[in-house]
């Protein structure tokens, strides 16, 4: 795509081509590799994190988990039922356990750290919750032998109650086992509180959420990050953004000199305004915004320019138009 075409050229990964001529393209920002990395990791925070700023735990403690040679996936996942939050793994080998039950089907193995809930009925429960949850899913629980990795509770409240309180005590294990039990109405609340306070790993798991109120508050923050610079933010909710708001966006990132937002936005740009920008950018020596627009610019503006760059003896601009 076009954005990635310019977030590539961003980084000098491809210079543009010209009848076979390549140009080399201006490293314009080293930064753009760290925010991709970021991006990544936010969206993945509670699996590739092993511990927050503050000391949190992100990572289910999976010391327990004993497999066969042979079994070469794992699955993991954190779950809210009967006021308990369990974790459970699944793909082991029961024959390396002590100590196992068998819950609905399944066959619930016991570590050294959950031992002592082979016979907690309350955790039983909520163990058999989870398992009947995940069973309905088509990436659900599907091997016959699991186990039980955490379990902590009785948590008091309903999910909306947890979530935003998980939220406030920087507790993200516990938070990706109700998020997705809560409503619309705490998703959006989360989902503005953790971009005013740059927390992404919060943001990325509620971004995901599908309805009405959460898309009309992702464009908002969609524009609001264009204008605040918040390049992490915008390259998760750029694609909420009409071509014409997209255009808006980069317009203004042009005007206030922050290239990575106008790079993502440029693929909004009509023709009208790329050849303007394109103008601009001639005019001022700033040839890599010339980059981002050539794509969007008339054929009578890249000829112009063409010429324009030949008769002042910028060969190097020659090649791009």
């Amino acid at each position: 795509s076009a954005v990635l075409a310019g977030a590539a050229l961003l980084c000098g990964f491809a210079p543009p081509q010209n009848g076979g001529n390549a140009v080399a393209a201006v490293n314009v920002s080293d930064k753009e590799p760290e925010q991709r990395q970021k991006k990544k990791a936010a969206k993945n925070a509670a699996v590739q994190q092993p511990e927050a700023e503050d000391g949190e735990r992100t990572i289910i403690d999976d010391s327990d988990v004993k497999r066969r040679a042979d079994q070469t996936s794992l699955q993991e996942k954190l779950i809210w039922k009967n006021e308990y939050i369990v974790a459970l793994a699944w793909n082991v080998d029961p024959a390396q356990y002590g100590v196992k039950r068998e819950i609905v089907g399944k066959t619930v193995c016991y570590g050294k750290k959950t031992v002592q809930y082979a016979d907690d009925q309350a955790v039983t429960e909520a163990v058999r919750q989870a398992i009947e949850q995940e069973n309905g899913k088509p990436n659900g629980i599907l091997p016959q032998e699991l186990v039980l990795l955490l379990a902590d509770g009785p948590f008091a409240g309903t999910a909306d109650e947890l979530a935003l309180q998980f939220y406030r005590e920087h507790n993200l294990l516990y938070f990706t086992a109700v998020i997705d039990e809560a409503g619309d109405e705490t998703w959006t609340s989360i989902l503005e509180q953790s971009y005013e306070n740059g927390e992404m790993e919060y943001f990325a798991m509620v971004n995901d959420k599908k309805d009405s109120k959460i898309e009309v508050m992702k464009r908002e923050l969609a524009r609001r990050a264009a204008r605040d610079g918040k390049t992490e933010f915008f390259a998760i909710l750029s694609s909420e953004l009409t071509e014409e708001e997209l255009g808006a966006c980069a317009l203004e990132a042009y005007e206030g000199e922050n290239m990575e937002i106008f790079y993502m936005a440029a693929t909004g740009l009509n023709s009208q305004q790329a050849d303007l920008i394109a103008e601009q950018a001639y005019e001022a020596d700033r040839t890599e915004y010339i980059f981002a627009v050539i794509p969007r610019m008339s054929e009578e503006q890249r000829s112009a320019l063409r010429e324009r760059a030949k008769k002042d003896g910028r060969d190097e601009l020659g090649y791009l138009f």
